[in-house]
C-alpha cells in the first residue's frame, strides 16, 4: 500500500559506460584527483531506473522539506541483489529519524532504514546503499543507538577514512545485501532494527551516495556520480560520458559491478 502516488521517471540501465556530478577527475577535499572507479551496483543486465535525481522532485520536496538530495535513486524489484560498487571496507547498520514528520495525518519515515556504507581509501570518499530489505549475511553489522524513539548508528561517524571497528575488506561486485524499501515506513514506527517494517510510503528502490565526511565524522562533501546535479528529468539520458562523472565505463556502455 502506498501513501504516495509517484511517477516513474527515469531511464532503463540495461548496459553500461564512464561523474561528483562531471569525463576528467573529480577532486576530493583534500585536493587528489577521483578518477572514474564506480560500476553500477547491481548484477549484469538488471532492469533498473533512476527514480529521483540530486535534487527532489517536486512531489518529494513537499514531503521532505528542502530541495536537495545528494544522491541517486535506483528502481529495481525487491529484493534484487546490491553490489558493492568498487573495492573498500564495509560496515553496516540502521537509522531511524527519532521525530518523523505528519503527512495527511499519519507519520511517515524518512530515514536510510537498513544501511551499507564502504569506505573507498584510493579515491577517499565512501559510497552508500540505502533502504535494503535486508543485508548479507557476511557483511558487518554493528547495531545502532537507541535515542528516544529512533536508532542512530553513531559509531560510523568517524573522520573521513578513519578505521571503524569491525569493518572488514570487500571487492568490487560481492553482494552486499538486497533492494527494499526500510526505513520509509508509513503509519506506526518500527521499533528497531530487526522488526518488521511494516508499510512504506515510497517505492522500493536503493538510496546511492557518494560522500566524504568531516573531522567530526558528519557527512560535508557529496559528489553526484554522474556529474549532473539536477532533477530526475536531467537523468534521462546518461549515454555518453560527462566531465567528472565517477562511474566506469566500456564500449558497451555503464559497467555492471559483476563485469
Amino acid at each position: 500500500m502506498k501513501l504516495l502516488p509517484f511517477a516513474v521517471f527515469g531511464f532503463l540501465l540495461v548496459g553500461c559506460l564512464n561523474k561528483q556530478g562531471k569525463v576528467g577527475p573529480s577532486t576530493s577535499a583534500q585536493g587528489t584527483e577521483i578518477r572514474p572507479f564506480l560500476a553500477l551496483p547491481f548484477p549484469r543486465g538488471t532492469k533498473c531506473y533512476i527514480s529521483e535525481g540530486w535534487t527532489y522532485s517536486a512531489e518529494e520536496q513537499a514531503i521532505h522539506g528542502h530541495i536537495k538530495h545528494r544522491g541517486i535513486d535506483f528502481d529495481a524489484e525487491r529484493n534484487t541483489p546490491i553490489l558493492a560498487a568498487a573495492d573498500g571496507w564495509v560496515i553496516a547498520s540502521y537509522h531511524q529519524k527519532p521525530n518523523p514528520i505528519n503527512y495527511e495525518g499519519k507519520p511517515i519515515g524518512m530515514a536510510l532504514g537498513r544501511f551499507v556504507q564502504i569506505w573507498h581509501p584510493e579515491q577517499g570518499v565512501y559510497t552508500q546503499y540505502g533502504h535494503l530489505e535486508r543485508i548479507a549475511e557476511d557483511i558487518p553489522c554493528i547495531k545502532p543507538t537507541q535515542t528516544n524513539d529512533g536508532w542512530d548508528p553513531t559509531f560510523i561517524y568517524q573522520p573521513n577514512g578513519q578505521e571503524i571497528p569491525g569493518w572488514k575488506e570487500i571487492k568490487r561486485g560481492q553482494v552486499i545485501g538486497y533492494m527494499g524499501d526500510s526505513g520509509l515506513y508509513w503509519g506506526t514506527p518500527p521499533q528497531g532494527p530487526d522488526s518488521p517494517m511494516g508499510p512504506s510510503w515510497d517505492e522500493v528502490h536503493l538510496h546511492f551516495e557518494v560522500y566524504q565526511r568531516a573531522p567530526d565524522g558528519m557527512k560535508n562533501i557529496w559528489f553526484d556520480p554522474f556529474a549532473i546535479e539536477g532533477s530526475v528529468a536531467d537523468y534521462q539520458d546518461v549515454s555518453q560520458p560527462r566531465e567528472d562523472e565517477l562511474w566506469l565505463r566500456n564500449e558497451f556502455g555503464l559497467v555492471f559491478a559483476d563485469e
